[in-house]
C-alpha cells in the first residue's frame, strides 16, 4: 500500500513539474516555442530542463521572460 501511495505521489509531482515547464515555456515564447519540443527527440527536454525551464528555452533559442 505504501509503494502505491509513494508512486502516486511521484506521479503527481511529475505532472506538476510538467505543467510548470509548459507554462514557463509558453510565457517565454508562446505556443510557437513550445511546439519546438515536437521537432524530434533531440528537442525533448531533459529532466533537469523540465525542472529548470530556462535551460531548455535557452537551448531551444528562446528567451525566458
Amino acid at each position: 500500500m505504501m509503494s502505491r501511495l509513494l508512486g502516486l505521489e511521484a506521479k503527481m509531482r511529475q505532472y506538476a513539474e510538467g505543467e510548470q515547464f509548459v507554462e514557463s515555456v509558453e510565457a517565454a515564447g508562446g505556443p510557437e516555442l513550445l511546439a519546438r519540443v515536437w521537432r524530434g527527440p533531440e528537442w525533448l527536454p531533459t529532466l533537469a530542463e523540465i525542472r529548470s525551464p530556462g535551460e531548455w528555452v535557452a537551448r531551444a533559442g528562446g528567451a525566458l521572460a
